[in-house]
């Protein structure tokens, strides 16, 4: 199976009662960052989540040690 994104090394979503959470990986911060700016995220993600945001998404990125 083809990875939805070049770059991406890793997906876990976790659901909660009030939120969703979706954790990605990937090689570099370089890479999530192109990932969040991307056509693909912004016109396929959050326009698909929009019906279930109440806000603005809280988009983090986290460098691992």
């Amino acid at each position: 199976m083809a990875k939805p994104w070049p770059a991406l090394e890793a997906k876990r979503e976790t659901h909660g009662l009030s939120d969703v959470q979706v954790l990605h990986g990937f090689a570099t911060v370089e890479d999530a960052q192109a990932y969040l700016s991307s056509e693909m995220f912004i016109q396929h993600v959050v326009t698909a989540l929009q019906p279930y945001l109440n806000t603005a998404p809280d988009v983090r990125i986290y460098k691992a040690a």
